[in-house]
């Protein structure tokens, strides 16, 4: 079964290569990587004669993360698609093919979740490898998706601002469809999170808006009131509180609602209850587990 390992890039040269030799250095044979330049202006270009065994399309004018994953994907005679951030690298060599082992098994398993290692986090140094446990969502930066199942949720849709909750999106509708996600324990991929190339103000407003646009297009119309009341509170005046941007975020909220309108499709009743006690299950065994580093 085939690979299709894709890296979306921009302006970010000076780190890429530790992506790239990443997936090259995989030992699952029966794959390919593909790298989408989505605009860069630095020296990016220059790195197709370092990684000749890499398949590069250059994209002028940048279209961002989710058309470059998307173009990836729809032109992919793979059987899966792996998604690796270009500020991310695999640690062992062995995960796509550990992966792609757990996917044999189950015709019903549409994503797999890589444990992602984060510099200032909980989880930042390496944990035993254990048995999958069920999870609700996957980490862009390293993940691997079953490309039969994506392309009967119709892939990733795009949302109004760039940052956060595209994977969420995807998985909810996954979940939807009768499949299920993974989480691999210690089948680790180190996201440096680089601040190149990176608007940290930008990325938490867009946060917040994404994030009740979110519920806004897949919370079941009988939760779906109560859900953004709730969300909206807590950015006001409850443990969000800190958040001060939360006003002009509510506003640009608001503002999209007309545009959004399109974007609706929520998710059955039994879908939607079935992703909440997977999500709180999963958070669960992240918060015991958070402490137990190696």
């Amino acid at each position: 079964m085939k690979v299709t390992i894709g890296i979306t890039t921009k302006n970010r040269a000076a780190i890429l290569p530790k992506a790239i030799q990443s997936a090259l250095d995989q030992s699952y044979a029966n794959k390919e990587i593909v790298l989408f330049d989505d605009g860069s202006t630095d020296d990016t270009a220059m790195l197709k004669f370092s990684f000749p065994q890499v398949r590069w399309i250059d994209q002028t004018k940048s279209i961002g993360l989710l058309g470059a994953r998307n173009i990836m994907m729809q032109e992919s005679d793979s059987d899966f698609f792996v998604s690796l951030d270009d500020d991310a690298w695999f640690l062992e060599g062995d995960e796509i093919a550990l992966a792609v082992e757990l996917m044999k098994t189950d015709s019903k398993l549409a994503a797999i979740a890589f444990d992602i290692l984060q510099p200032d986090t909980r989880r930042f140094q390496k944990v035993a490898r254990t048995s999958a446990i069920p999870t609700n969502i996957f980490i862009g930066c390293g993940h691997l998706l079953r490309l039969s199942s994506v392309r009967e949720a119709g892939y990733y849709v795009p949302f109004p601002l760039r940052y956060g909750h595209e994977e969420k999106d995807l998985g909810i509708r996954l979940i939807d469809l009768g499949y299920h996600i993974s989480f691999l324990p210690g089948v680790h991929v180190w996201h440096e999170y680089t601040s190149l190339s990176r608007n940290i103000v930008e990325q938490n407003h867009s946060f917040v808006v994404n994030d009740l646009i979110f519920s806004y297009r897949r919370v079941p119309t009988i939760y779906v009131i109560p859900v953004l009341g709730r969300k909206m509170w807590k950015k006001l005046v409850g443990r969000e509180k800190a958040n001060t941007g939360a006003l002009p975020a509510l506003r640009a909220f608001f503002a999209l609602l007309g545009e959004e309108r399109k974007n609706v499709r929520r998710v059955n009743r039994a879908s939607y209850i079935r992703y909440r006690q997977i999500s709180k299950a999963y958070l669960a065994y992240l918060k015991q587990n958070a402490q137990h580093s190696q």
